[in-house]
């Protein structure tokens, strides 16, 4: 008989299993947390020979890092890339990045930017070296709302307890994934990730100082507590490739001086914590069934 309910208990915990795997990360009501990730960004460019090479291999870098790093691609506001935006511009700017800066040019937590390209040991490097710069990081939660056509929205919380909130901002930027190249680009693979929009919200006011583009962004709430933020799609978008880099960081006379944390919420990506508290839950409902087998014998 205790071997007819064990093999009936084992059945059980085997048919729920897959189930709780697939629930137990929920629709992503809590938010997905994270923060200590360093932010790569570079310059980035559809007519650069260099980049085409290049960037399928950052790109391969940053999926193999597991979220030790995210990666924010801006294209130059020439005439001449068709992926260039007041918003990339824009970011470029907070960088120091100007017309003679070369492509690809790439910064890591907004340090002194670094002409690529780069090898992987070179990207290796320079990711661990920013990890050691950070003392510590700022505790970012996402929210993604439901992509439509018109508008994607995401809710932003920041760890009020993260330290000294004086002076530092949130910044958001809107990107695009698996861009397919435009007419007249260097040929090679379509791009990684594109920025395309960017606001900066003044933590401990509360209030937006920068949006673009301009007359698309709304907000509600405020940072501490649940930043409601959402975006009116251009229809040249691909709404269901669209997804969130959120950045808490410090701003000086126009630049980048400390980036004190980020976060990253992108399609078709399973973040790490998400993943690990889901292989937790399977990982203590195969240890109760091992436990209650031996105790049937």
């Amino acid at each position: 008989m205790a071997e007819s309910n064990g093999s009936r208990f084992m059945a059980v915990i085997l048919f729920l299993l897959p189930l709780i795997l697939s629930t137990s990360a929920g629709d992503g009501s809590t938010g997905v947390l994270g923060g200590p990730t360093i932010l790569i960004e570079e310059k980035t460019a559809t007519w650069c020979t260099p980049c085409a090479e290049f960037d399928p291999l950052l790109a391969a870098f940053i999926t193999d890092a597991g979220g030790r790093a995210v990666l924010a691609s801006h294209h130059p506001y020439d005439g001449e890339d068709p992926l260039g935006s007041a918003a990339s511009a824009h970011r470029l700017s907070r960088l120091g990045a100007s017309s003679s800066t070369v492509t690809p040019t790439l910064w890591f937590d907004g340090s002194e930017g670094v002409t690529g390209p780069l090898t992987r040991n070179d990207l290796i490097r320079h990711v661990s070296s920013a990890e050691g710069d950070r003392s510590s990081s700022s505790r970012l939660t996402l929210l993604p709302a439901t992509t439509t056509l018109d508008a994607a929205g995401v809710t932003v919380t920041l760890d009020s307890s993260a330290g000294d909130l004086n002076n530092t901002t949130l910044t958001v930027m809107l990107v695009e994934t698996d861009v397919v190249r435009p007419a007249g680009s260097v040929g090679g693979e379509p791009l990684w990730i594109v920025s395309r929009a960017v606001a900066e919200i003044d933590v401990v006011e509360g209030l937006s100082t920068i949006e673009l583009p301009l007359e698309s962004w709304t907000f509600g709430g405020d940072v501490t507590s649940g930043l409601d933020i959402s975006i009116s799609i251009d229809p040249s978008w691909q709404h269901d490739s669209l997804g969130w880099i959120v950045v808490h960081e410090r701003i000086a006379d126009g630049k980048v001086v400390e980036v004190l944390g980020a976060h990253a919420s992108l399609p078709g990506v399973v973040e790490d914590e998400q993943l690990n508290s889901r292989w937790m839950v399977a990982a203590c409902i195969l240890l109760m069934a091992i436990g209650t087998r031996i105790w049937l014998r």
